[in-house]
């Protein structure tokens, strides 16, 4: 009777359970779906935007404030002006509470109040002098709020707009042309439209690079704990262990290798064949042969001087 073949007590690792054998998906790798350009909620992109962004926007349209309402106080031949003064004055408490807010701590409804009075100073700027063309100012905080509040922001913002310009239209001028009541409307909901869209965009492909920087960590990590798991097992030999690139770099070499390289270091540079007594040529050592692409085993090499212990 043939004897019963002895069981091996090492079962295989259970892929499931087995931290090493555990099939891990690639985060670099496993695809990443571009995520859908969703309608923003009200105010979701106002926390988007840095302090330092808020108060250069208002910066630079307080100063395109003062510079219009100087030239039109300078140009025009009948300007008004108080509604100049009064313009000028909304303009300057929306830019203090630009400036002075704390925005990482204000509610975002604070931001619409400083749009809304930015909308009303270009209003009291343009009543100064309607043929000037102010109301080319009113563009900038509809854009801003279409940005920051997206399709909610925008319709509000034009809405307002437009009706303050054919409020002013009547007032000034009685009833207003089908084609001039329109047309300035018109094209401030297309800049509005325009920049709410861009906004959705920047905000999904914004969204698509957070996910692949965690994706990029998350690689990084697990690369991570796997070279550290590597080094653990080769350390843990009692033989030595090196590794080469393509140009004969080392790129890995574990306990054990690094003992033997200090103990060839004491022994000298010379190294010698089996016999102990024979020299080889650099291209003879084990390392050589191995870059040049051999297979061996069992290769004894002696070093230090023949005869020494």
């Amino acid at each position: 009777m043939a004897p019963a073949r002895p069981r091996a007590n090492a079962s295989a690792p259970d892929p499931i359970t087995d931290p090493i054998t555990r099939p891990i998906t690639d985060p670099l790798t496993s695809p990443i779906s571009a995520p859908t350009a969703v309608p923003r909620r009200w105010g979701a992109g106002a926390r988007t935007i840095l302090p330092s962004t808020i108060r250069s926007i208002q910066l630079l349209l307080a100063g395109a404030m003062v510079v219009s309402a100087g030239l039109v106080a300078v140009a025009s031949t009948a300007p008004e002006p108080a509604m100049l003064v009064w313009g000028l004055m909304i303009g300057a408490v929306a830019t203090a509470l630009a400036m002075l807010a704390p925005w990482g701590r204000a509610p975002v409804v604070l931001l619409a109040v400083v749009q809304l009075l930015d909308v009303v100073a270009v209003g009291f700027l343009r009543e100064a002098s309607p043929p000037s063309g102010l109301g080319l100012l009113w563009t900038f905080p509809v854009m801003w709020a279409a940005w920051v509040f997206g399709t909610a922001g925008a319709c509000l913002s034009v809405a307002f707009v437009s009706l303050t310009y054919w409020g002013q239209g009547v007032v000034n001028s009685g009833p207003v042309s089908l084609d001039l009541a329109l047309v300035f409307p018109a094209t401030v909901a297309v800049l509005a439209a325009v920049t709410t869209v861009v906004g959705r965009l920047t905000s999904s492909q914004r969204t698509l690079l957070e996910r692949q920087s965690v994706a990029l960590r998350a690689a990084m990590a697990r690369a991570h704990r796997q070279e550290a798991l590597v080094t653990d097992v080769l350390d843990a030999v009692d033989f030595g262990v090196v590794g080469f690139d393509a140009e004969g770099t080392v790129t890995l070499s574990n306990d054990a290798q690094q003992r033997l390289e200090a103990a060839f270091a004491e022994a000298g540079p010379d190294a010698y064949g089996p016999d102990g007594f024979t020299a080889l040529d650099p291209d003879d050592l084990p390392t050589a042969r191995a870059l040049r692409g051999e297979t061996f085993e069992g290769a004894l090499v002696w070093y230090g001087e023949p005869g020494s212990p």
